[in-house]
């Protein structure tokens, strides 16, 4: 289900995100972006973004050059308008960058956790912009280290599974 369709997503959108150069003289990248409310191929495409700034110093980021993105249920729920879901601020704003999980490798950091060259997993709930773009900037509390071996596709669909399987366990009471 979620994971097919993450890597499906995952290598329409970054065959196109990286096979085409950016036009602009404005510091931009590309990326997947939801213009409006409705069902996902009407309502996503490919274009323009603006870079993510640098780490913040007085809060610990990571600037993540992305090379997975996996959507989740709750993407495709937002991108419908479902209104258990519009609690996120971005909602209604559009355009927006979905995807809230990437898998990646880092690019600067504020953090003393990660350092550029690292290669990592995160999972983005906190309802910034999100991972279906070239870079993403991550607050540290959701990144992780990539395992060594695992690629970047099953890096990104990971997150939502781990997250889900832990929160099953936890309401198990186990």
């Amino acid at each position: 289900g979620t994971y097919m369709l993450g890597i499906g997503c995952t290598f329409f959108f970054f065959y196109f995100l990286h096979r085409r150069k950016m036009s602009t003289g404005v510091p931009s990248m590309r990326a997947a972006l939801v213009s409006g409310f409705g069902a996902a191929p009407a309502v996503l495409s490919v274009g323009s973004a603006p870079l993510p700034p640098p780490p913040s110093p007085t809060k610990p980021q990571v600037l993540v050059q992305v090379y997975a993105c996996s959507l989740s249920p709750s993407d495709y729920r937002m991108m419908s308008g479902d209104a258990s879901v519009i609690k996120n601020p971005r909602s209604g704003k559009f355009p927006y960058i979905p995807g809230g999980d990437i898998a990646g490798v880092v690019l600067s950091s504020s953090s003393n956790r990660f350092a550029a060259g690292d290669r990592v997993v995160c999972t983005w709930r906190a309802w910034g912009e999100g991972g279906l773009a070239e870079q993403c900037l991550v607050e540290e509390q959701f990144v992780e280290v990539l395992p060594s071996g695992m690629s970047f596709v099953d890096g990104a669909a990971l997150a939502d599974s781990a997250v889900n399987a832990m929160l099953c366990v936890e309401d198990a009471g186990v």
